[in-house]
């Protein structure tokens, strides 16, 4: 077939291919098997992103469940269309997510969101889902509807709002090296030591590993067993791993010296990939099957192969030729069995539309786990109202099942089946304190208690008053839903939520849930401004700070709802060296969201004050830039110029002269004018001024760091590459070099900043990919490092520009972006008061780095960067 392009995997049926081909899903049919397609192929998904072929969506892979699989990495939009099925909403999502499509109901859904650089996708024995990562994780263990850990700050949220926790993946012991996008859990059956092994890829350290896997509750954590391969040979790229129909391993091998994207030169080999096979010494292969040649019995016999291959192919052929003769033996098994035949047996009967009532209620039954997991999970795919009999059976299992897989996939299927239903159970599993030391458990509960309070309010919390109203609720309650709930009001802050909240607030019993519920809202209120606020969520609040012993932040809440009535307590509260150093903090971010020149006289004398502590004088500078006057101008450069700062105080005070025109003009007028030196700001943000958005600045910029001419990036590159090539490096010197030239901002071996990206898992030792990074910094800069600047407006008719925040995106909401600057500290700014948002495509590492070293200093510096210490 002709004109695909960067088309990722395939999937075999009955009457055709499946081929995901982004943007697309393409269904390519030879309905008369003779391996030629029979037309253009058959458009079913229109949607996923291009924007990187090193994230595309990729992976496609049948599920045990009949659905075909995938997964789209990290920096791919999307935009999902079903042209089959036309009633479909699209749905948008930026990458990180696994997801999969039912080919005959024409359904798209995603599975789960998250998972950093997804690439890669497996399904154990049990039908367990898991896919590689870019990260030192490696590995990410996928559970339905789940949230998982994401680069936040490139694509924002989760798609739901109020998840309000996530995932990460699972912990490793060994080494993390990234980056092993794809792995297999052996069960092919040839190679006995390997049997449940992971076994996976990375293509940047030129290695296999293999890793065990340790149960830990729901979920797992994994142990490196050992290299599989590893090479010195750079040229080892293995970019996929599979198990063939002969039980074997096959490598795919892209075998080039190049394998990033940094790097203007066309220097792919084109020439040379590789697939190699691993194998047992001590037992050979299994023989290849002719699958077209077996009858029912023979696919039957193919169910039970040690060869996980020929489990999945006999499974689809079985579905595909419609085999109905085989059903009475896989009733018999299912009922019968306690290992993997069972399950074989429930995903054969499913795909047959085989399994009635009395069936599943065996499944439900059954000893084994994974088959009561599987049939909770293909009931709630289902997304019908339970019958009795496999209600009351579900319900059974939600009393009294001791498996935390299989209480996970039901905390999971409750989201799915008819809302009713679900809160009867989940009014079971909130009572169930045993399940609060699993890690996956808790975060299951409240997506639960989210979901059916987005699909009925008032029916959820019928159901949970009495377990908050109670002097002693659950300890499932206080720790998993206590504080996500009031904050799950205030996130959508309807009058219905606000008044739910008031009322949830006056008839909570317990001091502990009240506390969490106040931190709950605190959070959720956070960069919201409430222009209207309900007199009873008002009067709530009130009551509760004129008790005999208030909460702590009930005047945090007092300032947001009602801050003309609390704003003079509030003051005098942050002015106390009484209150708390948190509290004060606290209290000085709550009144800095709202414009009054006296709150902004109380910040500038705290600041000025070299008696209060270095995190207080920092936070009053900084919120100095929420509504920013001129006149504050002379006072903070006056400031700057004291000898006595900390670095922190001084960093502060320039991210904020450096954060409103007006204050950023007359610092660099001062600095033209010779009254202050131009050293006083650091590289970075010279930078940042020559690439202000406003004109003034950039032309006094450019005027004070007017660059010299320099050699040109492809002068620069051969002259540290002769350097390099007839100057020996020594480590230790190198190490002090590179302390003193670069971690400030970059991190290596464990010591440095975060400004710009930790290079230890880079590939250190490709010289010339070090060389051209150097020498052209602004050739590559990976998103989450490209600056950013956010403009806000000077009030809420956002008629004018206000303050400029320069840093790089840490996370994006629907109601704050956090930047973190340069000096590594956040800034939460309210989405209601965002002009625009830049980003610049200039890597803030300057050029000319190395010019001010010796020969003998670039030789040590590039002998530490390729180090690899113990």
């Amino acid at each position: 077939m002709d004109g695909l392009n960067i088309a990722t995997s395939t999937a075999q049926d009955k009457d055709g291919v499946w081929v995901l081909n982004p943007p697309y899903l393409l269904f390519v049919p030879d309905r008369n098997h003779d391996d030629s397609p029979d037309g253009p192929p058959e458009v079913h998904l229109v949607g996923f992103g291009l924007e990187d072929t090193h994230s595309v969506a990729n992976s496609l892979k049948w599920g045990p469940d009949g659905w075909l699989y995938g997964v789209t990495g990290s920096t791919v939009t999307a935009r999902i269309q079903t042209p089959f099925n036309p009633s479909f909403k699209p749905l948008k999502f930026f990458g990180q997510t696994v997801w999969r499509y039912h080919p005959l109901d024409y359904r798209f859904e995603l599975f789960a969101e998250g998972g950093w650089n997804n690439f890669g996708l497996e399904f154990d024995d049990q039908g367990r889902l898991f896919s590689g990562t870019n990260g030192g994780m490696q590995a990410v263990h996928f559970l339905q509807g789940a949230y998982y850990q994401k680069s936040f700050g490139k694509h924002g949220p989760h798609n739901n709002p109020f998840a309000f926790s996530y995932f990460d993946g699972m912990k490793l012991v060994g080494d993390s090296r990234r980056m092993i996008h794809q792995w297999i859990v052996y069960g092919g059956g040839a190679i006995p030591s390997y049997d449940g092994l992971m076994i996976g890829v990375n293509p940047l350290a030129n290695l296999i590993m293999a890793l065990k896997r340790q149960s830990i509750g729901s979920t797992f954590e994994t142990t490196e067993i050992h290299k599989t391969i590893e090479t010195e040979h750079k040229w080892f790229r293995p970019v996929h791993i599979t198990t063939g129909p002969d039980g074997l391993i096959y490598i795919s091998d892209f075998y080039d010296g190049r394998i990033t994207h940094l790097d203007p030169r066309d220097n792919w080999d084109r020439d040379r990939g590789r697939i190699y096979r691993i194998r047992s010494l001590e037992m050979n292969p299994h023989p290849v099957i002719n699958f077209r040649q077996l009858d029912s019995a023979g696919l039957l016999n193919q169910l039970i192969h040690p060869n996980r291959w020929n489990r999945d192919t006999a499974r689809r052929l079985i579905y595909e030729r419609n085999e109905l003769s085989v059903i009475p033996t896989l009733q018999k098994w299912l009922v019968h069995s306690s290992d993997n035949q069972a399950l074989e047996a429930l995903w054969t009967l499913h795909r047959l539309q085989s399994m009635d009532n009395h069936y599943w209620v065996q499944a439900l039954k059954h000893i084994s786990p994974s088959i009561r997991l599987w049939a909770i999970r293909l009931l709630g795919d289902q997304s019908e109202t339970l019958t009795e009999e496999v209600f009351k059976q579900i319900k059974s299992l939600a009393r009294i099942e001791i498996n935390p897989e299989v209480i996970a996939q039901l905390l999971c299927s409750l989201r799915r089946i008819p809302v009713d239903q679900s809160n009867d159970i989940l009014a079971l599993l909130i009572n169930r304190d045993e399940i609060l030391t699993d890690p996956f458990l808790p975060n299951l509960v409240w997506w639960a208690v989210e979901t059916n309070f987005s699909r009925s309010p008032d029916n959820l919390m019928q159901l949970l008053q009495p377990v908050w109203t109670s002097g002693n609720p659950s300890r499932i309650y206080r720790s998993c839903i206590a504080e996500f709930l009031p904050r799950r009001f205030v996130s959508d802050p309807t009058m219905d939520n606000l008044n739910r909240c008031a009322d949830y607030l006056r008839s909570v019993e317990n001091s502990e849930v009240l506390a969490s519920a106040l931190r709950g809202i605190e959070t959720g209120l956070r960069g919201q401004s409430l222009s209207h606020v309900p007199p009873r969520f008002v009067h709530t609040i009130t009551e509760l700070a004129r008790q005999p012993d208030p909460p702590a932040n009930i005047v945090l809440l007092g300032i947001k709802l009602a801050p003309a009535a609390w704003k003079s307590e509030a003051g005098q509260l942050m002015l106390e060296n009484a209150t708390s150093p948190a509290s004060r903090m606290e209290i000085i971010q709550a009144l800095a969201e709202f414009p009054d020149s006296s709150i902004n006289d109380q910040f500038l004398a705290m600041a000025q004050d070299d008696q209060n502590p270095e995190n207080i004088r920092v936070l009053c500078i900084t919120s100095l830039r929420s509504f920013p006057e001129e006149r504050l101008s002379l006072p903070l450069i006056h400031l700057l110029t004291q000898s006595n700062l900390t670095n922190h105080v001084q960093s502060a005070i320039i991210e904020t002269l450096a954060g409103y025109t007006p204050w950023t003009l007359d610092l660099l007028m001062m600095i033209s004018e010779d009254k202050i030196p131009p050293a006083i700001l650091p590289s970075e943000y010279q930078l940042i001024l020559l690439n202000h958005p406003d004109q003034s600045v950039q032309n006094l910029a450019n005027k004070i760091w007017n660059s010299a001419e320099k050699l040109s990036t492809g002068e620069l590159s051969n002259k540290i590459a002769a350097i390099l090539e007839t100057t020996a490096g020594d480590t230790s010197r190198g190490k002090t070099v590179f302390a003193t030239l670069c971690a400030s901002c970059h991190q290596l071996h464990g010591q440095g900043g975060s400004i710009g990206p930790d290079l230890t898992g880079y590939e250190r030792d490709n010289q010339s990919f070090l060389i051209t990074s150097i020498v052209d910094p602004n050739l590559g800069v990976r998103e989450e490092y490209e600056l950013v600047t956010v403009t806000t407006a000077s009030d809420e008719s956002k008629a004018t520009a206000g303050s400029i925040y320069s840093g790089f995106i840490h996370s994006v909401d629907s109601s704050v972006v956090t930047l973190r600057n340069l000096s590594g500290s956040l800034s939460s700014i309210p989405q209601s008061r965002v002009l625009s948002i830049s980003r610049s495509f200039n890597s803030l590492m300057p050029e000319g780095l190395l010019d001010a070293l010796s020969d003998q200093d670039i030789a040590d510096l590039f002998a530490w960067l390729k180090s690899n210490p113990d």
